[in-house]
């Protein structure tokens, strides 16, 4: 058995569900990480985008010593794990240590998932992209559906690449 640690779009049950079946999640924090939706999408396809569309960011984890951010811990088998990791190629894969999110003591381990800085030759980051709509929404309804706390704390605790609290964008019509 494996450990996962979802830190975004695997948080939504209906997507997760797509690849293995549904799972029950544990909220974790995972530290030395921010959330950041600097990442181009490698399937803009699934997501009707154009080239010239700016709104074509995923959620991705930075290292950045200090920071916190919440996520979910669900465990898989290995076949499982192996189909995340195929679902999710444009990403590799790393363990970390999880914490509990009310007393902050370490709890576990688990893999993340952080986004290749290249991908089948295209570079992946970007600083000048905004999250794309349908994926922020469906990222978002798997967080509030873990509890209205833990949703508030994924929106406070994730970022524009631009450096924008992802609150602020959503107050202003994002």
């Amino acid at each position: 058995m494996v450990f996962v640690v979802a830190h975004s779009l695997l948080l939504n049950k209906e997507s997760l569900m797509k690849t293995i079946p549904d799972r029950e999640f544990r909220p974790v924090l995972i530290k030395h990480f921010r959330r950041v939706f600097n990442l181009r999408t490698s399937k803009p396809r699934l997501y009707k985008l154009s080239i010239k569309d700016n709104k074509q960011a995923i959620a991705n984890l930075v290292q950045e010593k200090g920071n916190v951010c919440n996520a979910a811990l669900f465990e898989v088998s290995d076949d499982e794990f192996r189909r995340l990791k195929l679902r999710n190629r444009a990403f590799y894969t790393k363990k970390v240590p999880v914490y509990n999110p009310q007393s902050g003591i370490k709890t576990g381990e688990g893999y993340i998932f952080i986004g290749r800085k290249t991908f089948q030759g295209e570079h992946m980051r970007a600083d000048d992209i905004l999250p794309i709509p349908h994926y922020l929404e469906m990222c978002r309804q798997g967080c509030y559906a873990l509890g209205k706390q833990f949703g508030r704390q994924w929106d406070e605790t994730t970022f524009l690449a631009t450096g924008q609290q992802l609150t602020e964008y959503l107050n202003h019509g994002g």
